[in-house]
């Protein structure tokens, strides 16, 4: 309850913040099962594991980097697939995600 409502108060500051930025994502596949992570401040929803690009980042060290800090998981030597880019709409935010995935 308190994560929700953390979401909503911090909402407009996660928009602006958010904006038209570019952000990765990783799908960690194992077998038939996928990871996914619920954020501390988020709506309630799961998600794959990543977070926002450093400037002047590319989008595999960014994905390892956030790989790492979220999950303590070294995705360093580890062959990444690159399925591309697409569009997050939802709650007013609106940023470019590069998927990978790991098998």
């Amino acid at each position: 309850m308190v994560n929700r409502l953390l979401f909503w108060v911090l909402w407009p500051v996660q928009v602006v913040g958010l904006y038209g930025s570019h952000r990765t994502r990783v799908a960690m596949v194992c077998g038939d099962e996928v990871l996914v992570v619920k954020d501390f401040i988020s709506d309630g929803k799961f998600s794959l594991p990543g977070g926002g690009k450093h400037r002047r980042e590319t989008s595999r060290v960014a994905v390892v980097r956030e790989a790492r800090e979220e999950l303590g998981i070294d995705l360093s030597g580890v062959a990444l697939q690159d399925l591309g880019y697409y569009f997050h709409t939802e709650h007013g935010f609106r940023y470019h995600v590069q998927l990978f995935a790991v098998h």
